[in-house]
């Protein structure tokens, strides 16, 4: 009986010391992204060393490497057989740019002279403390301890009691890891206090003793029953108003205990309200005072028709719609009041056949009214540091010359429009890929969307400072033009998704699915992120939940005229079929932001 109980009691013990599965996921992560890679110093050009490694080995900007020379022989006293050397640390180096086949690095500290061909490791020995916010992260710490061995661990008391509070940069100490777990999830900085990889809080879930503060919500309002069933968002989705005659709650308060911006847990999609359905394939979305009577309507362009409307607290009014008569196609959808009226006009990207077509419309009357045609521009407002949301134009130029030329702005004089003055941008950026921002120090600096829809930040004199792993935007809005220098034929001319600036950070759509070569795109999972720059990335600062469709576009605007802004976007959740037997199905869903 004895020894029974004895089993019972070891395998309870082995069941509790079990990693959950979450928390070794997260560890393998970490472990693989702080993997120790070798490598060596090259040559030294300028104040920076050249090491062999780049972005093939895994090598990213702000990645922290130890210098090791050879130390004194280990020999064995009986054999005298060579087992091996003690190596010495000679210093530290920090990686700032990744070409192709080597990266630049600086120094962060050297204990005595470094030179070519000496070997170098990715990771290895430096000193690593982890900070605890949460008062429940040790199991974290041990758990990181065991799968990280090669750093240089200060004891989690130690670390505690030693550190700064707030947390922030350790003054003369850049070469070290610091294990930073907050709210936001875990962050891996340097001493500098710069973000090198990070976990959201999502991905802590295994770690039963790590608690995160819960998101400050304002009350939620009970949902009306919707007249018409929305498109389905999650199984967790919870509709508050409906399009077109059903009812809207007194607010988008989120449902309550969760909110849909994930910043600091994982949550479903509570508090978004979600349109009714909508016939068609959405390209563009725009939320402004149409009429001038100081509250805002939304527009929604797809392929043959413009909407609006106007939120309001029994649904969704409608009040214009503007088809397309002709073989016009819209393409995007960008707002202006560029004859300071007091009323935005609508400005549309359109195509017919190989030119573009593109006008303006204004709301007249209660009637929407094409007042500009046949305009030869692609049209963009982006919002430019010192000047706030300014039109944007490019030409279309012959050939496979798609966006020619400089960009400049659109200035309106009554019925027509001309062009004005030119932006002045590094590189050979085109309209529809970028925005400005401004970095931690004040520096004046782009997102941008490579053309595989690589997230990339750019500084002031086109130098890439980083660039995503992943794909990020992602469109389905194109022109077709004739392919001229290889086989003839047609050429699909994709945009690329719209980023926007809101505060410190950058909102970029995430669309996932085919991105067949350049003739195919069809996206059926999306959700919306946004960025901040650290000085060595971007890093995600929240998202919202994932959605099963394709974000088409997006706009933070006041949409219900409660005096917030709201993130309003336009999701299609079908694409229909070749044969037109089934028609495109989307809806508008408005999300507070917290």
């Amino acid at each position: 009986m004895q020894r029974f109980s004895l089993c019972v009691f070891l395998v309870l013990i082995s069941l509790l010391l079990r990693p959950f599965p979450g928390q070794a996921e997260l560890t393998d992560d970490v472990a693989k992204d702080l993997l120790p890679v070798p490598g060596s110093l090259v040559m030294t050009v300028g104040t920076e060393w050249l090491v062999d490694l780049d972005a093939t080995q895994g090598t990213r900007v702000g990645d922290l490497f130890s210098v090791v020379g050879p130390g004194e022989r280990v020999v064995h006293p009986t054999t005298g057989k060579v087992l091996g050397t003690l190596d010495a640390v000679k210093g530290f180096v920090q990686v700032t740019r990744v070409k192709e086949g080597y990266s630049y690095a600086s120094i962060l500290s050297a204990s005595e002279a470094l030179s070519p061909g000496d070997r170098i490791r990715r990771w290895e020995n430096l000193p690593a403390l982890f900070w605890d916010d949460t008062g429940g992260g040790e199991p974290l710490f041990q758990a990181l301890r065991e799968r990280l061995p090669h750093l240089d661990w200060t004891p989690y008391a130690d670390a505690q009691a030693a550190r700064p509070r707030p947390a922030g940069p350790l003054e003369g100490q850049r070469a070290v890891l610091v294990f930073l777990l907050d709210e936001y999830g875990l962050g891996v900085k340097d001493g500098a206090f710069q973000t090198l990889r990070s976990y959201p809080p999502e991905a802590l879930g295994g770690f039963a003793g790590t608690a995160f503060p819960a998101l400050p919500l304002s009350p939620a309002q009970p949902p009306a029953p919707p007249a018409v069933p929305a498109p389905a968002v999650s199984a967790t989705a919870a509709t508050s108003g409906q399009l077109a005659g059903s009812t809207l709650s007194a607010s988008l308060a989120p449902a309550e205990g969760r909110g849909a911006i994930i910043r600091k847990e994982a949550a479903g999609l509570e508090g978004v309200w979600s349109s009714a359905e909508l016939k068609g394939q959405p390209v563009g979305i725009e939320v402004g005072d149409l009429d001038g009577d100081g509250r805002l309507e939304v527009a929604v362009c797809f392929k043959d028709r413009l909407e609006i409307g106007r939120v309001a607290a029994k649904g969704f009014d409608p009040l214009s719609t503007l088809p397309l008569k002709d073989s016009r196609k819209l393409i995007s959808l960008d707002g202006a009041d560029l004859d300071g009226d007091g009323r935005l006009e609508l400005y549309l990207t359109a195509g017919r056949g190989e030119e573009l077509a593109s006008f303006v419309v204004e709301l007249v009357e209660g009637g929407l009214q094409e007042v500009i045609s046949r305009v030869p521009w692609w049209f963009r407002r982006v919002d430019l540091p010192e000047e706030g949301p300014v039109l944007l134009a490019q030409r279309m130029g012959a050939g496979e010359d798609d966006f020619s030329g400089s960009l400049f702005r659109v200035v309106r004089e009554d019925r027509q429009l001309k062009r004005g003055p030119a932006v002045k941008l590094p590189g050979n950026l085109a309209l529809y890929c970028f925005v400005p921002f401004e970095g931690a120090k004040g520096d004046s600096l782009l997102a941008n969307l490579s053309g595989g829809d690589r997230l990339q930040v750019l500084d002031a004199g086109g130098a890439k400072l980083w660039e995503s792993e992943d794909q990020f935007g992602g469109s389905e809005s194109f022109m077709v033009r004739t392919e001229e220098a290889y086989e003839p034929g047609p050429r699909f001319v994709f945009l690329k998704a719209r980023l926007e600036r809101n505060g410190g950070e950058v909102l970029v759509p995430v669309n996932e699915g085919s991105r067949l070569g350049s003739a195919y795109r069809e996206f059926r999972q999306s959700h919306l992120k946004a960025m901040r720059w650290d000085g060595f990335a971007m890093v995600e600062t929240w998202r919202t939940g994932s959605v099963g469709g394709y974000l088409a576009d997006f706009r933070v605007a006041d949409a219900d005229n409660d005096g917030a802004d709201e993130l309003v976007t336009v999701v299609a959740f079908s694409h229909g079929d070749l044969f037109k037997k089934a028609t495109p199905r989307s809806s508008v869903l408005i999300y507070e932001i917290q």
